[in-house]
């Protein structure tokens, strides 16, 4: 085991909210903390330079993958974590992946591929509704209508 270190990378992807898309970050595994070289050390510093000043995303899907119990397929399948992302950030741990908080779970459909937004609710993954996602500060909704809250 150990704790594994999750870089933000300048890839987008899209996780769909009941039709909605939702653009969010990604973060991909580099290494364990404990094998950090100079050499890592260097591909650290060179990723926040690249980010340094680009409009950081308020949600980030991990690219670490979790076999969880869906409520409508009643099967398992494959999920990513969303984070809320803090501004200026450019790395995560994955030890409670540094207190921030777990929004949801993207869930990639096998016929579609498209991922949509899912919460973990009495260990089953259930759909996020647009009021769920208001909730959640992912969508603020204006009027008749709601609106994405993707980047700072």
């Amino acid at each position: 085991m150990g704790v594994d270190l999750y870089l933000l990378n300048k890839r987008k992807t899209s996780v769909f909210i009941d039709g909605k898309k939702l653009r969010v970050g990604t973060a991909s595994r580099l290494c364990k903390l404990t094998e950090i070289t100079a050499w890592r050390a260097e591909i650290i510093a060179e990723n926040e330079a690249a980010l340094a000043g680009q409009k950081m995303p308020k949600f980030v899907m991990i690219d670490a993958e979790y076999e969880m119990l869906t409520a409508l397929s009643r099967r398992k399948q494959i999920a990513n974590p969303i984070l809320r992302w803090e501004e200026n950030r450019t790395e995560v741990a994955d030890y409670n992946w540094d207190d921030m908080q777990i929004v949801g779970y993207a869930v990639r459909d096998e016929e579609t591929m498209v991922y949509s937004l899912y919460e973990e609710r009495c260990e089953k993954l259930y759909p996020v509704s647009i009021a769920r996602a208001v909730q959640l500060g992912m969508l603020v909704r204006l009027r008749k209508a709601v609106e994405l809250v993707s980047f700072y």
